[in-house]
């Protein structure tokens, strides 16, 4: 089982450009657009959201490397099983590698003022007091969460085709608005902001971590269910 599902890393990691190359060329594009807003906006507001572009080109990657590989690695004699597991292996070496590059960028805004521009990019004020195996952590664990996520729609439309995005995508809608309308109901939109608010990086990182075991479970759950 061990030696196929690493099979199945390495058959996934032969697609460099999509799972290597894509996630960082899209976050230098973003880079570059926020240095230069940056270089224009009032010293007070220069932060940014832009970081989130790597994790949503990630979330674009599992989909593609997903879809592509599993005909061919099931047909090769993989199991299931092991192709499920070394998609959760490449996720996670993904999650490292792009984890310690948003990590340096953190160190490197930090270290420099915000490049030179007071610019917050990579090292959010949430993050400025905590210590750097947790800065790590909370950078590091989204990028596994969003991998299997993808992996998860990659499955779903493999199984289910178009019909089964519509119909995905339709109970997620209705399962998130209708817990907006309840949290509306129950006038508790300020609970809920308190309780966000008073998150550490580390207890986020904790729920995160969580996150991922669903997330891998319906994966795998899904794949059991795809014919070939």
């Amino acid at each position: 089982m061990s030696s196929r599902a690493l099979a199945v890393t390495r058959m996934h990691l032969t697609d460099r450009l999509t799972l290597f190359g894509l996630p960082p060329a899209i976050l230098a594009a973003s880079f570059v657009v926020n240095l230069l807003i940056f270089a224009v906006e009032p010293a007070d507001s220069r932060s940014s959201g832009g970081a989130a572009a790597i994790y949503c080109v990630v979330f674009v990657a599992a989909v593609m490397c997903t879809a592509r590989a599993m005909a061919f690695a099931l047909s090769m004699g993989a199991s299931r099983r092991a192709f499920a597991l070394g998609t959760f292996l490449t996720g996670a070496l993904l999650a490292a590698v792009f984890g310690v590059l948003v990590f340096v960028l953190n160190r490197l805004e930090s270290a420099s003022g915000g490049w030179w521009l007071h610019g917050h990019l990579f090292a959010l004020p949430w993050l400025a007091h905590h210590n750097l195996a947790t800065v790590w952590l909370i950078v590091t664990l989204p990028f596994l969460a969003i991998f299997l996520l993808g992996a998860w729609v990659s499955t779903i439309w493999l199984r289910w085709r178009a019909v089964g995005m519509l119909v995905g995508g339709v109970a997620a809608v209705l399962v998130f608005g209708g817990l907006a309308v309840l949290v509306t109901w129950l006038d508790g939109w300020a609970a809920v902001g308190d309780w966000f608010g008073r998150l550490s990086p580390l207890t986020t990182s904790g729920w995160i971590a969580l996150l991922c075991l669903p997330l891998a479970g319906a994966s795998y759950l899904t794949l059991r269910r795809v014919a070939f």
